[in-house]
């Protein structure tokens, strides 16, 4: 959700995007993009992807393609599943961009599309890509971090994860919002990546509770926190806390990604 939030901060687009029309006509559109946008994103934090799907078309530029709607289509298509469609439309977004850090963000969204389809170089060289870009963001780490989870690699993953958490600490966001939803993401895989390293429940706990404080009312973090823990637990085995865990996620975030991650894990703990 962070990135989303990152790339309607700088909303520039909006007015260069507009070409042709007297200024009053362009404040007008400008302005009608920018609450068209809020009102996509307020659907996005309360989980409803097919609303931010068809709301992600008042992002064209007539029936041209604009970077925020190739963008937010994108993730709305990864969430909701359709990872092919997502891919092609994450690769337009980049593609079409020219401000750099809306690039890693888009670059960012491809490699969880290319993730999510078990391609786990290609989503790598993305998130690497990202933080070539954008270093001072954890955004990148994170991720890299659940990549190498999912492979096994426990002891490079927890050096990824504590390197996005001090990242996402110490460094300024744009809004405060978007400042605890980074260090929630953040606490979130380091909590799974400490769990699967060291097997200290303790430390999986702390931070577990630290990230969701962390999440407000946002649906989709709360889902993709809670999925962290229910694998955290499960790299303990505690497969009754693990399967609670996953039960929250699919409750948070019954149309997402991890939502649908959850589902598939609880069902095989069960």
């Amino acid at each position: 959700m962070e990135e989303l939030l990152l790339f309607a901060s700088v909303i520039a687009f909006i007015y260069y995007s507009i070409r042709h029309h007297r200024n009053r006509r362009r404040l007008r559109l400008a302005i009608d993009a920018t609450k068209a946008l809020d009102d996509m994103l307020e659907s996005y934090r309360r989980g409803d992807f097919q609303a931010v799907l068809y709301k992600s078309e008042a992002l064209r530029n007539g029936p041209a393609k604009t970077p925020a709607y190739c963008f937010f289509r994108g993730k709305a298509l990864y969430q909701l599943g359709r990872l092919a469609e997502a891919e092609s439309s994450l690769q337009d977004a980049r593609s079409l961009e020219q401000d750099e850090r809306r690039v890693a963000l888009s670059t960012e969204a491809l490699g969880y599309a290319l993730l999510e389809q078990q391609r786990y170089s290609d989503a790598i060289a993305c998130f690497e890509s990202c933080i070539r870009i954008w270093p001072n963001r954890g955004g990148g780490h994170r991720a890299v971090a659940e990549v190498l989870l999912r492979q096994g690699k426990a002891g490079e993953a927890v050096v990824r994860a504590r390197r996005a958490s001090a990242i996402d600490q110490n460094t300024p966001a744009l809004s405060e919002e978007i400042h605890d939803l980074n260090l929630g993401e953040a606490l979130a895989i380091q909590a799974w990546a400490e769990a699967a390293d060291s097997g200290d429940a303790a430390e999986l706990t702390r931070l577990v509770v630290k990230a969701l404080r962390l999440c407000g009312n946002n649906k989709p973090t709360q889902g993709q926190v809670h999925y962290y823990a229910g694998q955290g637990y499960m790299a303990l085995g505690s497969t009754a806390r693990s399967i609670e865990h996953f039960e929250q996620a699919m409750a948070a975030d019954p149309q997402g990604n991890y939502g649908r991650l959850a589902r598939a894990a609880a069902a095989s703990a069960a």
